[in-house]
């Protein structure tokens, strides 16, 4: 390769001296093509012999020289990968294809694998190795870390983490229908308006109806469950039906073919009914025809047409008249043909002009009502809005904030949420998901209640990121493993620290926590080494926890040493801090290693 780079330094040195203008749209633009024609050709020729060169082979042949060198590595690393497939399926590390030759990158890759496997089986610690070389080290690494659970070795002295629990859910395999956050002895919780099943995974509807219907909803309103929740259904009088947002509204009855108009009649919608008329047709007996084919009543007392006799008082009626003795009816009644005093149906004879709303006859008089949303002022005529958000308060009827409207209300949610399908709820908006965010591409986005943060996270100087299951490095979840200390290097070799992790923790506020919350879950897996005492296992927070906030408590499992970080006392956000939690490693009484996890805390303003 350093011949490769002096005969490019001299020929484009050449062209310089001699004033040559050479026109290139990038050399490495250029460069970077030859290499990817070589490697094409290993893919497609399985071997790097007579490759064809490119037009643009200027430069003294750079060109071939990087096709040919580009086919070469393209064709050791698949031989590599088929070396490590053969060390998983237990097979032989000699090449079929090139038997009796010198070891290449099939064997090469083969061996290394095979003793990253052995290394796992006796126990040994699954950590970089001087003296291996960097790319047989990191072959043997892999390995070592493959099919372990959670993608790290099963010895006492390697632990596996569970960051907010999204880990133990989606690598252990539980398949958590909504939340994977340790809750008690449950690891699966469920979302707001659902509850858990006893097989610990399941999410059900809670119908809230069912179980508290009575009072969750006015007595003008009935309680309808919806997924997750559920919302109050004005009941309407007859001709209004009831509408989520504006409460109960006109029902189309011509629309909705509930009229009962005649074949010969059309339907007209009114507010709360309807009229049925004819094109044409004769009124009937004291009527006359008007606009819009309309029937008015003639007045016959007006009019002269009346044949009440001297003495007699013509009082007009609706399609007639009444020639009136000296007697008189109290008001609300007029006196019938008979002589008699009957009630008049005030909201007929004056419709839409007594009551703002809903009029009803009463015997003698009437009385006026209001539609959903609204009650009825003091003249007993007129409607006013009812504040819903002051008379159920704020927090009875919305999330986080209610906000009044004529007739209604609705429910408003802060920055960072959007409102749910209920119109109470609110869902946080994941910023990191939806490529909303402003990080950098070597930070990482996490997500918190109403917004997101961007983290910087590196291993500190002699110590190497080992990557997760898939060969990258998690997101999530940031180890760092110790390397080899250089001999003059005293603070490095009495230094007992052999892990650095960091991960991240979003929490919402605690303001009414009334005992200690289980947030975090980090365990180690107990194995016994022949002939050696059981391990035990120290957890401290140790920086960060200024305000006593927090606390780590160590438990037992069956095959598990555990440590649960847990709130302690009421928080409110926004709040953010980054706890230093030591794992002390003892045998026989002997600290024998240190592990440590910054554990980056933000809590958000809000409870939900």
């Amino acid at each position: 390769m350093s011949n490769f780079r002096h005969r490019f330094e001299m020929a484009f040195l050449q062209l310089l001296l001699t004033g040559m203008t050479v026109v290139v749209t990038s050399p490495v633009d250029s460069l970077q093509h030859c290499c990817d024609n070589g490697r094409n050709w290993a893919k497609d020729k399985d071997h790097c012999n007579s490759i064809q060169p490119l037009q643009s082979n200027t430069v003294d042949g750079i060109c071939s020289n990087m096709q040919e060198r580009c086919c070469m590595e393209k064709i050791s690393e698949d031989q590599c990968q088929a070396g490590k497939v053969a060390a998983n399926n237990s097979t032989s590390c000699v090449s079929i294809s090139y038997p009796g030759c010198p070891k290449g990158p099939f064997e090469r890759c083969c061996e290394c694998c095979k003793l990253g496997k052995k290394s796992r089986e006796l126990g040994l610690p699954c950590s970089s190795l001087q003296g291996l070389g960097s790319d047989c080290d990191s072959i043997f690494v892999s390995c070592c870390l493959a099919n372990t659970a959670f993608g790290v070795q099963n010895q006492w002295d390697e632990w596996t983490f569970i960051g907010n629990d999204t880990e133990l859910c989606t690598k252990g395999g539980l398949g958590c229908s909504h939340i994977c956050k340790r809750i008690n002895d449950h690891l699966c919780s469920c979302k707001p308006g659902f509850s858990l099943l006893a097989d610990g995974v399941t999410c059900e509807d809670i119908d809230e109806c069912k179980t508290d219907g009575s009072t969750l909803c006015p007595g003008s309103q009935k309680c309808l469950n919806t997924a997750g929740s559920y919302y109050c259904q004005p009941i309407c009088v007859l001709g209004y039906i009831a509408d989520r947002v504006r409460g109960c509204v006109d029902q189309d009855e011509c629309l909705t073919h509930k009229h009962t108009c005649s074949p010969e009649e059309y339907c007209v919608n009114t507010i709360g009914s309807f009229r049925c008329k004819q094109e044409n047709f004769v009124c009937a007996k004291g009527l006359q025809l008007a606009e819009e084919n309309k029937c008015v009543d003639i007045d016959e007392c007006k009019t002269g047409a009346h044949v009440c006799g001297i003495g007699k008082q013509c009082r007009n009626t609706h399609g007639s008249y009444h020639c009136l003795t000296d007697r008189l009816c109290p008001l609300g009644f007029h006196i019938s043909d008979t002589g008699s005093c009957d009630d008049v149906d005030e909201c007929v004879q004056h419709s839409g002009r007594l009551c703002a709303h809903l009029c009803k006859n009463t015997y003698g008089s009437y009385s006026c009502s209001c539609t959903q949303g609204f009650k009825l002022a003091a003249n007993k005529h007129y409607c006013e809005d009812i504040n819903e958000c002051i008379q159920f308060g704020d927090r009875a009827i919305c999330l986080y904030e209610c906000v009044n409207t004529l007739g209604s209300y609705r429910c408003r949610c802060p920055p960072g949420y959007d409102r749910a399908l209920d119109g109470r709820l609110c869902n946080d908006i994941d910023e990191c998901a939806m490529q909303s965010h402003n990080c950098s591409t070597s930070q990482i986005c996490l997500n918190v209640g109403g917004g997101f943060r961007c983290l910087s996270l590196s291993c500190p100087m002699n110590y190497k990121a080992i990557p997760s299951r898939g060969g990258q490095i998690s997101a999530s979840l940031l180890r760092c493993v110790k390397l080899g200390c250089d001999a003059a290097d005293i603070q490095c070799n009495i230094d007992s620290v052999k892990d650095v992790s960091h991960t991240t923790l979003a929490l919402a506020s605690q303001p009414t926590l009334n005992a200690p919350l289980e947030v975090m879950y980090v365990r180690v897996p107990r194995v016994s080494v022949p002939h050696l005492p059981s391990p035990e296992i120290v957890f401290r927070i140790v920086d960060g926890n200024d305000r006593a906030i927090f606390d780590i408590i160590s438990t037992r499992e069956p095959n598990f040493l555990a440590g649960k970080l847990r709130i302690r006392q009421q928080i409110q956000g926004p709040y953010a801090t980054r706890l230093k939690v030591a794992l002390d490693f003892y045998r026989a009484g002997n600290l024998t290693h240190r592990n440590i996890i910054y554990i980056h805390v933000f809590v958000s303003p809000y409870a939900f």
